[in-house]
């Protein structure tokens, strides 16, 4: 489905393998995944804040490996580049993390060290929306047999979806600048809100937004 589409691959910490990351790259595909704190520890110790480490697959490390293109692919080339990317964080996460690391073949000249660390977030974003998805625009509830019917209607709530997406973002970014005393990061808005609002007709009439 990826091959020969730019695309970004975007997961959590207990998906990085050298495995993963050599299939994504024979597929053309770039990745961004949150790294294990002990996911090739002394190497990732020498990273100061962003850059490259060199990993050697050696044969007793190809013999696990389950995806034969990806074997073979080690046995011709048994190294791998990887970029590190350290983000400090604002705040300590609730285990007292003081800072997250990305795994990621993207350049330096595509994201740069913070660009790495909000693509990443957006993974986030994306979750929350498949729960929108699903709960509030009910995704999964249908009246229907019909195959042809039962499309049409995925598609209006995922076309519905995309539409509070764009206004949510809109809607976001004049907020952002709105603080008060007592709201210091802005304003954001309600998913479920706009979504109210759609489906009673208030906030898209006659075809305007």
């Amino acid at each position: 489905m990826i091959r020969n589409h730019k695309s970004i691959y975007i997961t959590d910490r207990y998906y990085g393998s050298v495995e993963l990351f050599r299939f994504l790259e024979l597929n053309g595909c770039k990745y961004c995944i949150r790294g294990k704190t002990n996911f090739f520890k002394e190497e990732v110790a020498k990273i100061e804040k962003d850059g490259w480490i060199d990993i050697t697959v050696n044969k007793q490390w190809q013999r696990r490996l389950k995806h034969e293109e990806v074997r073979d692919s080690f046995e011709s080339n048994p190294r791998i580049r990887i970029r590190v990317v350290k983000y400090e964080l604002k705040n300590s996460s609730k285990k007292d993390e003081t800072h997250h690391i990305y795994f990621t073949n993207l350049s330096q000249a595509e994201f740069s060290h913070k660009e790495v660390a909000e693509l990443y977030s957006d993974r986030w974003k994306i979750e929350t929306h498949f729960k929108y998805y699903k709960s509030e625009l009910e995704a999964e509830r249908f009246n229907t047999t019909c195959p042809d019917v039962y499309k049409c209607k995925i598609l209006a709530r995922i076309i519905a979806l995309n539409i509070l997406g764009i206004i949510e973002a809109e809607l976001n970014a004049e907020l952002h600048n709105k603080r008060t005393q007592n709201h210091v990061d802005g304003f954001k808005t309600k998913f479920v809100t706009l979504k109210d609002l759609m489906y009673e007709g208030t906030l898209v009439k006659g075809g305007d937004i």
